[in-house]
């Protein structure tokens, strides 16, 4: 491995904490040594192509949280749930990976939809997942909420879910988390790669799923006018 593409991929993994550091009053530069430093070097070892990568992401405005965007989104949710593994992989290729994933090569879950399929009577056609995960997903009515490109990606729907044919109504980021029509679920799932500082060239694959239930109001009885006959 070439010294330029290892500080490279040092500095990919140290985006994310590089930005935390870049927070407060030090300059870039500082921030930079005392990135070199952490790995055993001096700044001038850094070759210019890892140096414009890291001076670059220190640069750009600190990107929203995919937790505070879920928190915006649906503030006091029914269900969350998060799955995450470790991929010793860049955190770019491992997003974009998951991103074009074809579920059907996973037999558990074929076999989920195709019981789910059965228990209730679905007559609507598969997609083809070939297509790849985040695609196939839009095209079955999910709405891309907000995006980071090659780091993560939020969706969000409201549906019935209980329901043989589910249909899926993609609602605009702007109006999502002020949606309240009654039997609905609002749901929103994330795909994340976050890269690992404590191991290079490796990233963290996030899936987090939120769901909150609006059933309908209950009905408030009809008052009768009383007539009494005298």
């Amino acid at each position: 491995m070439s010294e330029a593409y290892r500080w490279t991929t040092v500095v990919h993994n140290e985006q994310s904490a590089a930005r935390e550091e870049g927070s407060n009053a030090r300059s870039t530069t500082e921030v930079r040594d005392q990135v070199c430093r952490r790995h055993g070097q001096g700044s001038e070892v850094l070759p210019r192509c890892a140096q414009s990568k890291l001076m670059s992401a220190l640069s750009k405005p600190e990107a929203h949280s995919v937790a505070s965007l879920l928190d915006r989104f649906i503030p006091h949710p029914d269900l969350r749930i998060r799955h995450q593994t470790v991929i010793r992989a860049p955190a770019a290729l491992v997003f974009q990976t998951a991103q074009t994933f074809d579920l059907r090569t996973a037999r558990l879950v074929r076999a989920i939809f195709w019981m789910r399929g059965v228990i209730l009577g679905a007559k609507a056609i598969a997609p083809d997942w070939s297509l790849g995960f985040v695609p196939v997903m839009l095209g079955m009515g999910w709405g891309a909420l907000a995006q980071e490109p090659d780091r993560w990606f939020v969706a969000g729907t409201v549906c019935q879910p209980w329901l043989a044919d589910v249909v899926m109504k993609p609602i605009s980021s702007e109006e999502f988390a002020d949606y309240s029509e009654p039997n609905q679920v609002k749901i929103i799932w994330t795909l994340e790669a976050e890269p690992r500082r404590e191991l290079i060239g490796s990233a963290v694959l996030a899936i987090i799923g939120v769901a909150l239930i609006a059933l309908a109001p209950a009905k408030q009885p009809v008052e009768r006018p009383c007539t009494v006959a005298v």
